[in-house]
């Protein structure tokens, strides 16, 4: 996380010199991986849930995908940011509301690692622990919907939509309002808990056995946060790919 915010700087200092930092993707990296996924499951439209400031998508072009992303960031600022990374990109779209399992409207906590660990959910002392600058330093009221109630507004008809949710231990709620979207995503990535860093979050196990119950199955896995400290791993990127028909229920 830390990491992240210092890339962020060097970027903005090299683009005011003119210049441009762009992450290296050698060929078997995960990005890589999942870019061959994405052109062999004919994706056309990523939904990007929990955007941030846009590095996801940001990381997708670098990648070498052209297709549509449609990016769901409900914190005002990081909002403001994904807009102004998207605005010269005609099929990069953004939506300033959270993802859940209803609609409405929702307290999120907002972190002071430049907003990389705000939550719905409130932090655990695990994460405090291994990550202090991560501490919430405020929060905001923000609009909540499902994705199934904006499925015609995100895909077009007969798109193949890959979904990735990133949203800091609210992973649950985002597909138990998906249920719909998911019969048209062959391909998801979650960012998966391997301990309880937000409080009642859903783990690994219990994911990786809800997606495999629809027909996605756990294909491959990125290393992610980690409690530099003691060295243990925290968080992991999961891809799920479909191997089964949607069922109907």
């Amino acid at each position: 996380m830390a990491t992240n915010r210092t890339t962020s700087i060097a970027k903005t200092a090299l683009k005011r010199a003119g210049f441009e930092l762009q992450r290296s993707d050698p060929e078997g990296s995960y990005p890589k991986r999942r870019q061959l996924l994405l052109e062999r499951e004919r994706i056309d439209t990523v939904l990007d849930v929990g955007a941030h400031a846009g590095e996801f998508g940001e990381s997708l072009r670098h990648s070498g995908y052209r297709g549509r992303i449609v990016s769901f960031e409900p914190v005002a600022e990081l909002h403001r940011r994904l807009c102004d990374v998207a605005a010269s990109d005609p099929a990069w779209s953004c939506r300033k509301v959270a993802i859940g399992e209803r609609s409405g409207e929702v307290e999120i906590n907002v972190s002071g690692n430049d907003g990389f660990s705000s939550s719905i959910r409130e932090m655990e002392a695990a994460h405090a622990k291994a990550a202090p600058s991560s501490a919430y330093v405020g929060s905001e009221t923000v609009e909540l919907s499902t994705l199934d109630l904006l499925e015609d507004e995100a895909l077009e008809p007969g798109s193949r939509a890959f979904l990735k949710v990133d949203t800091q231990g609210y992973e649950s709620e985002v597909l138990s309002g998906a249920t719909e979207m998911l019969n048209r995503c062959p391909l998801v990535e979650l960012e998966l808990g391997l301990v309880e860093l937000y409080s009642g979050q859903a783990l690994f196990a219990e994911l990786v056995g809800w997606m495999e119950q629809r027909g996605l199955l756990l294909t491959d896995l990125e290393p992610g946060f980690r409690d530099e400290g003691t060295g243990q791993l925290l968080q992991v990127d999961a891809l799920f790919l479909r191997r089964t028909a949607p069922s109907a229920g």
